[in-house]
């Protein structure tokens, strides 16, 4: 799945599709804590570019996606391409919620693949 960042509609950025990693360092950014896959990509990419975020300030939950908060997303781009994070699902099959398992990762795909008509360009592997 592809990193993004959330802009409200008065962000200068508002309307872009995508944002370089160095001019979003420039901005003050509320990232989840170091406990979450998305936010070891984003410190990782920062490292690699050798880029130091101006402020950043931390939070255990999202607001990603929640149409009340009127929010843009945008595609952060690094070094060679976007930020993307891996995304696996393994269960056991005699687990007795395995059918609820299957559907609720099943919505998940669901989930990645309309992101993939908001972003063009983003591929799945």
């Amino acid at each position: 799945m592809r990193d993004a960042v959330q802009v409200a509609t008065g962000h200068p950025w508002h309307g872009r599709t995508n944002v370089p990693l160095a001019d979003l360092a420039t901005e003050p950014l509320i990232l989840m804590t170091r406990s979450n896959a998305a936010r070891l990509v984003v410190d990782e990419a920062f490292t690699r570019a050798g880029v130091v975020p101006a402020a950043v300030t931390e939070t255990g939950s999202s607001v990603f996606d929640h149409p009340r908060f009127d929010l843009t997303a945008l595609v952060v781009n690094a070094l060679e391409d976007a930020l993307t994070v891996p995304l696996y699902a393994g269960w056991d099959r005699s687990h007795y919620a395995c059918e609820a398992i299957r559907s609720y990762v099943e919505g998940l795909r669901a989930y990645c693949e309309e992101r993939l008509e908001v972003f063009p360009g983003m591929v799945t592997p």
